[in-house]
């Protein structure tokens, strides 16, 4: 028996929320600063650091996609559904049908 494809889009969709456990991430960069001060003396002990906070670009670019492939998966699979299709003898037609299992098991189609 396939399944509707609205209730086949909701349960495969990927979750856009999860992508924003990546808001925390911050990268930082330091460096030694090596050399002679104003006085004339050998010093390698000034470090500077930077921060950049790299998890909110990353959080926002990967929800955007993920809601663009929710988005065209829905379209995709409403438009090329052959649930309750007429297929004419002789045509060849291209399209999917949405089954519930899990496993690689067989598919029987009976022509009426």
């Amino acid at each position: 028996m396939p399944i509707d494809p609205t209730v086949v889009s909701k349960v495969m969709k990927q979750k856009t929320w999860i992508y924003f456990l990546y808001t925390p991430l911050i990268l930082t960069l330091s460096t030694n600063s090596t050399g002679y001060s104003a006085n004339g003396m050998y010093r390698n002990d000034a470090i500077n650091s930077r921060l950049y906070f790299i998890g909110p670009p990353i959080a926002l670019g990967n929800f955007l996609l993920a809601a663009y492939a929710n988005k065209q998966f829905s379209e995709e699979i409403k438009k090329f559904d052959l649930t309750n299709k007429l297929i004419e003898p002789d045509q060849t037609i291209y399209g999917l049908i949405n089954v519930p299992s899990i496993t690689a098991d067989l598919i029987k189609f009976e022509v009426k």
